[in-house]
């Protein structure tokens, strides 16, 4: 789920998943919900709120991304 392979397609992966959130976040900061319609609107195939927080929660893992005051941004450093 994480990688695409032979059953997971690309857009399934959360390693394009995860590369979309920070395409979109380099526009602006946004809470979730904000992200999750934005990414659903550019998107090619609609995603779960299920699937944006584990991208989140990977983005984070990876020190990509921070989560201040229900607002999430890119990690500048």
């Amino acid at each position: 789920m994480i990688l695409p392979s032979k059953t997971v397609a690309p857009v399934d992966s959360l390693i394009c998943i995860s590369a979309y959130v920070i395409e979109i976040l380099k526009d602006k900061a946004m809470n979730i919900d904000e992200l999750l319609e934005l990414f659903n609107e550019r998107y090619d195939k609609p995603i779960s709120m299920d699937k944006m927080m584990l991208a989140i929660n990977f983005l984070y893992l990876i020190d990509v991304v921070e989560y201040h005051d229900e607002i999430i941004k890119i990690n500048v450093k």
